[in-house]
């Protein structure tokens, strides 16, 4: 199925970046907002967002959502107010993927939530890479989770808990589903938090 052996890692890039040089730029985001924050200054920049959380971000918006794309909003926008930028939710919305596939579920329940560096740490969902996912009812959930897991195994260096989790074996139960399949799909019922 899959080997457990690590692979060699790709470079860092703050030490081998483009053309084998160091490099500060992780990704386009960081030369996208550099640009912004040099075009309009400091200033005007931090006006925009909240006092924790200035400024405006990317998020990348994938699933069932009416209108998937990158949506650049300002931080303090509620998780709910881009979902209805975006056209909405396609069907009944189940659960919301955030910060890519390492990520957190949240339920409808934290439509509310502000998105911010500070009310995200404190629901304990990730900023992460700034993908959201949004998951109607039609979707199953342990499917998605056995995905992601398998994902890791295959993909991951061992280094991250996801990938280092899943190469041990951790993702699989009898029946090739999550260990905690049930246990997922009880979180809606089970809790109150915005977070599983």
């Amino acid at each position: 199925m899959w080997s457990s052996a690590e692979r060699s890692r790709a470079g860092v890039s703050v030490a081998d970046g483009l053309f084998g040089m160091p490099t500060a730029i992780h990704s386009v985001k960081t030369l996208c907002m550099a640009s912004w924050i040099l075009g309009i200054g400091i200033e005007a920049s931090r006006s925009v967002g909240t006092a924790d959380s200035p400024g405006a971000w990317l998020f990348c918006l994938s699933g069932d959502s009416a209108k998937p794309g990158t949506y650049e909003i300002p931080f303090g926008m509620t998780l709910g107010e881009l979902l209805r930028l975006a056209g909405g939710v396609t069907g009944e919305l189940q659960a919301i993927l955030l910060g890519g596939a390492p990520g957190a579920f949240a339920r409808p329940e934290a439509l509310d939530l502000p998105l911010t560096y500070g009310s995200l740490r404190q629901a304990g969902l990730p900023l992460g890479s700034d993908v959201i996912m949004v998951m109607n009812q039609s979707r199953d959930l342990r499917r998605t989770c056995w995905h992601l897991a398998r994902f890791f195994a295959h993909e991951s260096f061992g280094k991250c808990f996801p990938g280092h989790s899943a190469r041990r074996g951790n993702w699989r139960s009898s029946a090739g589903w999550p260990k905690d399949a049930c246990a997922l799909m009880t979180w809606r019922s089970s809790t109150t938090s915005p977070s599983p």
